[in-house]
């Protein structure tokens, strides 16, 4: 089991991803099923697992925002930037025109 921590960022979302994913090694290990990946034998192990922790809701896939540090900002006339995403922040990171080379943003620009 490989668990991305970009994507699983709090605690929350470890739970609730680890329980799912140990819901699929249940199946497999305990009842020799492996596929469907989401099908009935995968449904009853995550019952097992709400019953047991009522906080949790295991499904089929998740609902929680994936936070990007870096994400294309698109088009801005004739260039492309990207934008590097802190907590309460967005900051152009590199603008690259579409005719030329990537540059840095003027606030990133040595003088």
């Amino acid at each position: 089991m490989e668990l991305s921590s970009k994507v699983l960022d709090c605690f929350s979302k470890l739970e609730r991803t680890l329980c799912h994913e140990l819901c699929h090694v249940a199946a497999w290990l305990v009842n020799h099923t492996a596929k469907p990946p989401h099908g009935p034998v995968f449904c009853a192990w995550a019952g097992k697992a709400m019953a047991l922790y009522s906080h949790l809701d295991i499904t089929t896939c998740h609902a929680y925002e994936i936070f990007y540090p870096f994400r294309w900002g698109g088009c801005r006339g004739r260039e492309w930037v990207v934008w590097q995403q802190e907590p309460n922040v967005v900051t152009p990171l590199w603008v690259m025109s579409r005719d030329a080379v990537p540059r840095l943003p003027p606030h990133l620009s040595s003088p």
